[in-house]
């Protein structure tokens, strides 16, 4: 008899906590799909020749424990991120209508480039050198 009641009251605490999992969770705001508290700031926005494509400067702030990542959507398609907060580090240039080229200046190592080609336009990344610099 011992053992039977054990059982159901596992069987009872695994139904509440798949019960709060699936269905209490998800209605809670910090919980949703898809929602983080990550705000945006918007820096520049550059229409392609021809306006079909957008290519947004956008600083993410997710909170205070983590850091700022300088992004660059390409039709709300992230294509560039660096590490940190970068408003002047950047400049993005259309050459055409499928052409982007985005220079930078700073620590290569803290830039990921998630794809060369997003939404039909082609992405190249140009490194600024500054007078005190010396090239690679």
């Amino acid at each position: 008899m011992k053992i039977i009641k054990i059982t159901l009251l596992a069987i009872l605490i695994l139904g509440i906590l798949i019960v709060l999992y699936f269905y209490v969770l998800p209605r809670l705001a910090f919980f949703e799909p898809g929602s983080t508290s990550c705000s945006d700031e918007l820096i520049g926005e550059y229409a392609s020749p021809g306006s079909s494509v957008i290519a947004r400067h956008v600083v993410k702030d997710c909170g205070a424990t983590t850091d700022f990542s300088t992004n660059v959507n390409v039709d709300e398609n992230t294509a560039l991120r660096i590490k940190g907060y970068h408003t002047d580090d950047i400049e993005i240039v259309w050459e055409d209508g499928i052409n982007l080229k985005i220079k930078y200046k700073g620590d290569e190592n803290l830039i990921q480039l998630f794809n060369k080609d997003v939404a039909g336009t082609k992405i190249t990344l140009v490194k600024i050198v500054e007078s005190g610099d010396k090239p690679n």
